[in-house]
Formats: C-alpha cells, structure tokens, sequence
C-alpha cells in the first residue's frame, strides 16, 4: 500500500512524513466516507499529539501498511502549514492490474515513462471529458498529493493527504499560484466540505468535497482550539473494525460546533431520504447495507466467418470487446449501446443477454458485468465505423482460440462463457468468469 501511495505522489513520495489525513475507511470490506478527518500513523507519538489537538483516541486498525493507528477526529477542518507550492504534487493517473500506472500525466503532457515525458497525453481538454472517461475506466483520474505540517503542532512532523477529488483537481492550479506568491510556508485550512444538492430526478443527495483555502490573515482563529489534552491507546482488545469509543471531552466553540462524530455519509444520505419522504428506521430492524457494485456492459459483434470484434484501448495494453461503465440511471442495455456508439461510431441494435458476472476486483470493489450478443455486423455497417483514435486506437475481428490470448484472463473467461452462451441459445449467470448453474 505505502509503495503504490508513493508512486501515486511521484517524486514527492520519497520524502519523509509521518502521518495520512483521510476521508475515509472501510467498514467490513466496503468504503465508508466520513464527516471528519482520520489520521492515520504508525507512532504512537503523533497519534497522540493529533487525539490531544483534534479529538478523538488512538486505536489500532487491520492494515499490512506501516501506519497501524489510527484517529478519528472530531473535526472536518484543520489548519495546516504549507511549504510552497512544491509540496503540492497533481498528476493524472490510471492504474492496470495489481496496481501498476498505465498512464501518467500532467492534464497536457505525459510525466512518464521518462523515454515519453513532454509528449501530449492526448487526455480531453475539459474536465467533464476527463471525468466521463475516468469513469468507464478508459482514462486516468486526479491523484492530488498535499505535504503539509499542523499549524498548532509543527513538530510533529510532515503529514500527506492523498485526494482523487475533481473538485480539488479543478483549484490546485489556482491553489499552487498562490503559494507562489506568498513565496514561503503559508498557512492554510484544510476542510471537508459539506456539498448538498437535488438531482434532476428529485433525489437528494450530499458528499464531503476536500477543499484548500490559503488564509490571507493566519491569525485568524484557528477552527479548533490550540489546547493540549490527555488522550490514550486503547488496549489491544478494543481495536477492531468497530468504531472506537469517543472522547466525551471534546470542546465546543463559541460559534462552532465539532463535526457530529463519525456520521458516515451515508447515514447523511439516510436523514436527507427521510427529510424527503422516504421512511427509513434505525436500531435493530434498520435495513442491512445493501451492495452497491460498479456496473459495465458490453457488446460481442460478429462477422460473417463469426470472428469476435475486438477494440485496442490508447491508454492501456491489450485488446477489449465494446463497452464500458453505466452512467446512473441507465440500463445496462442503453449503456452498451451508447459505449458501442461512442466508441465505434455505429448505432446496431443490442441484442439479448448472454451472461451477468459477478466479478469483484481486488481493488475496486464490487462488479457486475453483462455481455450482450450484436449479432453479425454486416459488411456495410463495418465500413461505418469511425474509430475516434483518442480512446480506442484500432479494432479487428478475432478467432475464439485467440481469445486467451488476447484479452485478460478475468475479461476472456467471461467472453469465452458468453461465446458458449451464445452457441446454445442460452444467457448463463457467472461468478468471476464462471458459470454457476
């Protein structure tokens, strides 16, 4: 883990720091977003000195990374110092299998490898562009790594907090010219900002957004109070996946109050339906966490030899079938239809359901993935189809026994069994590639 977080902060990764601030956590063997900040590290120290500053107490927690406690604050802002815009480091990654970067840039210019540094990394001009893309897994996302040390206890040492935000991607420009010209170390508050909206369909929702504000007046009250209070380590029997128990002596500010401990966001989420109508309860007969896994469609066409289409993604190795990420709302179905479009340029009709795979990856959770037949694509549809060279680079027609060969091995059991599917007028249910009567 320490090693892939390195690699996403580049050269600033080798520098010595001993703490994270995070947004969240896992709860189980599912993300939790959190209202407050959590630090974690492995001194006991600093875990110490962080619980005496900004509340809560220092807990041990299942990790294989050095920074084994952690604290979960009670507060979503913190003042930090900030030593030039060098401690600031946004690139554009996008991760392949067992972590490996594929792709490492600036927004404009490849920063990786070294023999392709300078030459333009051919990523969407806007954000919006960027963010559609990152989101069918075909472009790289922010990875935004900010060295800092607490205004109130610099001693401590260099803390990093690591941000995949777009919202935090479209300021840092803005963020490191400031630095610039305050020409020094500059304090600066840190904050998980509260964003509420409504939906075009009417659904509330709200997240936490990270947010730097460079203080034109550091002697402004801090947002928490620069007192020293006794905290402990809980013993070893108390560290678990379990929120560990607050501090009652957390303080209150005239005219501020702490964070609400730990609210998760989805409990926010939760308390915004109600508002909205939609009964919920709480306590023993609440409704159990409900899986919400990431979904893809996609399609397999056909020629009249019956060879399998097979597109050549720009940004990573190897081939893919036609597809990608749903957008919310959209059906699996409607979704493989727009992926064909965008990336093919053709509108052929999607045909029925070959197979659903439940296919969790190692690292980004819970999948469920459907493969669709397209049926044979007729000579003169073929000859319709208009690569957009930013995205997909190259299409062709394969052999089933090339399948292997071609595609990786969690994505060519899963068309190995659709192709299977496909032959005996059947639609089969998969559990990573394979078939489960």
């Amino acid at each position: 883990m320490r090693r892939e977080q390195d690699s996403a902060c580049g050269s600033e990764g080798q520098s010595e720091y001993v703490g994270r601030f995070r947004t969240g956590r896992l709860a189980g063997n599912r993300p939790e977003a959190l209202d407050t900040w959590r630090v974690t590290t492995a001194t006991l120290d600093v875990a110490t000195g962080v619980a005496s500053l900004l509340g809560g107490e220092p807990a041990e927690w299942e990790t294989t990374a050095e920074d084994s406690l952690e604290v979960l604050t009670d507060y979503d802002m913190v003042r930090i110092i900030v030593e030039g815009p060098s401690a600031i480091r946004a690139r554009m990654l996008l991760f392949g299998y067992q972590g490996k970067v594929l792709h490492d840039c600036d927004g404009t210019r490849l920063l990786a490898p070294e023999a392709n540094a300078g030459k333009p990394c051919g990523c969407p001009e806007t954000f919006e562009e960027r963010k559609l893309a990152a989101k069918s897994g075909r472009g790289p996302a922010p990875s935004i790594c900010i060295n800092f040390k607490l205004a109130d206890e610099p001693a401590l040492g260099r803390f990093r907090f690591v941000s995949s935000s777009w919202e935090l991607a479209k300021t840092v420009a803005d963020l490191q010219r400031a630095l610039t010209e305050a020409d020094g170390p500059t304090t600066c508050d840190l904050a998980l900002e509260l964003v509420e909206l409504t939906t075009a369909s009417g659904v509330a929702v709200c997240y936490r957004k990270p947010v730097v504000r460079v203080l034109d007046d550091p002697a402004l009250p801090a947002p928490y109070p620069a007192v020293r209070r006794p905290s402990r380590m809980l013993p070893p029997s108390h560290a678990s996946s379990d929120v560990p128990a607050r501090s009652s002596k957390s303080p209150v500010l005239p005219g501020r109050q702490p964070a609400a401990p730990h609210r998760s966001l989805n409990s926010v989420v939760s308390g915004l339906a109600s508002v909205s109508g939609t009964e919920r309860t709480s306590g023993p007969d609440a409704p159990e966490a409900v899986a919400q896994p990431r979904t893809a469609a996609g399609v397999l066409f056909f020629d009249e030899a019956d060879r399998v289409l097979l597109v050549k993604p720009t940004y990573k190795p190897g081939w893919e079938i036609p597809g990608g990420y749903l957008h919310p709302g959209e059906t699996p179905s409607d979704g493989a239809a727009r992926e064909v479009k965008e990336e093919l340029g053709i509108t052929p009709p999607v045909g029925r359901l070959l197979v659903a795979d439940w296919a969790p990856h190692p690292t980004e959770g819970d999948k469920l993935l459907f493969v669709f037949d397209g049926g044979i694509l007729p000579a003169e549809e073929r000859a319709q189809i208009n690569l957009d060279g930013v995205e997909i680079g190259e299409y062709a027609f394969h052999t089933a026994d090339q399948i292997d060969m071609l595609l990786i091995p969690r994505l060519a059991r899963r068309v190995q069994a659709a192709l299977d599917a496909r032959s005996r007028a059947a639609t089969s249910y998969l559990e990573h590639g394979t078939a489960r009567l």
